[in-house]
């Protein structure tokens, strides 16, 4: 199984609300339900963000709505790259780019 590493504004919502891309908590939920680890990367800190749609309780009460274990790690740069093992792979994706279609081609696998 992968260990897959997501950033939140933008990537996985619209920027800065609460309110998910199409298809991006599904397609979370597919990779979990395959034994996938997911873990969030985000800049949303309660140090600057307290009592903004984007604080540390606005994402868990978010992130709350999935139904399998996850691992978010607030207040840190999103990764730009990430690498396997063999430090060969590399991933960057688009931001505000439809989920459904990532879901799509998991579905097909």
């Amino acid at each position: 199984m992968a260990c897959y590493f997501f950033d939140i504004d933008g990537t996985l919502t619209q920027y800065h609300t609460g309110k998910w891309l199409p298809g991006a908590k599904e397609y979370l939920e597919a990779l979990a339900k395959r034994g996938h680890q997911i873990v969030f990367v985000t800049m949303r800190s309660n140090k600057r963000d307290a009592g903004k749609e984007w604080s540390e309780e606005k994402t868990e009460e978010l992130l709350s709505e999935l139904s399998f274990s996850y691992t978010i790690l607030f207040d840190c740069k999103s990764p730009r790259i990430i690498y396997d093992d063999s430090k060969v792979f590399a991933e960057k994706r688009k931001q505000n780019s439809d989920w459904w279609k990532e879901l799509e081609a998991l579905e097909r696998e």
